[in-house]
């Protein structure tokens, strides 16, 4: 919130840094809220996978162990951690897709069995078993209906069905195209006017299958490593990159493999 005392937002930004000094500061929320971080997070990870930027990586590590140590309980991850907000859709899907992100940058099962967990809480708190997911778990303590809002069943249906199609797990990608036909009719886009970009990527993800890539090694050397880069570097839309031991889907060849 922009505004100090009497003076609005729109004024106060009018003035200069001086102007602006001589009035006040305005409010800090100093809250860490699962859903921002979750975002960042996702993006640093994206941005580091585009530019080998070790550092960018290691903040988006670095904040995702924030996160998970103050935000989570049960599985769970609440809205404002300070507060121990209610579990929001959006916290859970903005984390899932940041583990996504993660696991895309690192190769590391550590974060790929992280975003299952996910997978999981979203069916254990938020699962509309007619379709879609609530904004709220049901019969929260707090009094509040039961929305399914548009843009966080989208995320949910994206997070899906990358996770289920890393996992060859049919069930999930079902389950996310079930959350897009809850909203596949002309009045329920209507009602979202211009807030459906994130259906519509959905429903483009949905679409189209990934070009996959699967990198077949049982060590973490240099050459599996350059391997794993020479896949981020190739430009996909919605590409799957994993690492996978020899023999498990594709032959032990006694070198490491990029399919």
């Amino acid at each position: 919130d922009a505004d100090v005392g009497t003076v609005l937002g729109h004024d106060y930004y009018a003035n200069d840094r001086e102007g602006r000094a001589k009035i006040g500061t305005p409010a800090i929320d100093e809250h860490i809220y699962a859903s921002h971080n979750g975002r960042i997070i996702a993006g640093l990870a994206r941005f580091a996978s585009a530019t080998n930027d070790g550092a960018l990586l290691k903040s988006a590590i670095d904040a995702t162990t924030v996160v998970e140590q103050r935000c989570r309980i049960d599985g769970v991850f609440l809205h404002a951690c300070e507060t121990r907000g209610g579990a929001h859709l959006a916290d859970q899907v903005a984390m899932g897709l940041a583990f996504n992100e993660l696991y895309d940058a690192t190769g590391d099962a550590q974060w790929r069995e992280r975003a299952r967990d996910v997978a999981r809480s979203l069916a254990r708190f938020h699962d509309d078993k007619a379709g879609g997911f609530f904004e709220h778990p049901p019969q929260a303590e707090f009094d509040l209906d039961m929305r399914k809002p548009i843009k966080q069943n989208a995320e949910a249906a994206r997070f899906l069905l990358k996770l289920g199609r890393l996992d060859a797990n049919d069930a999930w990608i079902e389950w996310a195209n079930g959350a897009l036909d809850v909203f596949s009719n002309r009045a329920a886009v209507e009602d979202e006017g211009r807030t459906i970009g994130e259906y519509l990527l959905a429903l483009e993800e949905a679409r189209a299958e990934p070009l996959h890539f699967a990198i077949v090694s049982a060590v973490n050397d240099e050459a599996t490593r350059a391997l794993y880069r020479a896949a981020l570097d190739v430009y996909a839309p919605h590409r799957l990159i994993e690492r996978v031991p020899p023999g498990a889907k594709y032959p032990a060849l006694g070198k490491p493999d990029l399919y």
